[in-house]
């Protein structure tokens, strides 16, 4: 009987750790810097920028997506994501006001100063876009 429910409870831990989600960005500006690649864990998920970009059988937990932008001189956004068992995750793209492109540039100079922004990540860059969430569904 032991076994019996051991295994019972392996099994549907297991089946949560297996359960597809999916992820999508999009941009409806026209600008086509605004077009999007995904990176999820440093691992490249698109072979072309697009204005729109998704990423399909995610397993349960918590991933780094990075979205980069069709300009060399736009920064990166990275968000962490959770994801849960069958759950559809959206973003949007918007353009940042004056005031936000301001303090992302601020940010990434202090913190090239105090050592907390990666050393990959180029002087000079615009935080010009952020990524929004609009949506998180269940799909079963």
């Amino acid at each position: 009987m032991k076994n019996f429910v051991l295994l019972t409870l392996i099994t549907w831990l297991s089946a949560g750790l297996f359960a597809q989600s999916s992820l999508k960005v999009y941009s409806l500006l026209k600008s086509e810097s605004s077009h999007v690649k995904l990176f999820l864990n440093d691992i490249q998920q698109d072979s072309e920028y697009a204005a729109e970009a998704e990423i399909t059988d995610l397993a349960l937990g918590t991933y780094e997506l990075r979205v980069t932008f069709n300009a060399d001189s736009i920064a990166d956004v990275i968000e962490q994501v959770v994801v849960e068992p069958h759950t559809a995750i959206v973003f949007r793209v918007e353009e940042k006001t004056a005031m936000g492109k301001e303090m992302g540039t601020l940010g990434r100079s202090m913190g090239r100063v105090f050592g907390t922004v990666k050393d990959d990540e180029e002087e000079g860059l615009v935080e010009h876009y952020k990524i929004v969430k609009v949506s998180e569904t269940k799909t079963k």
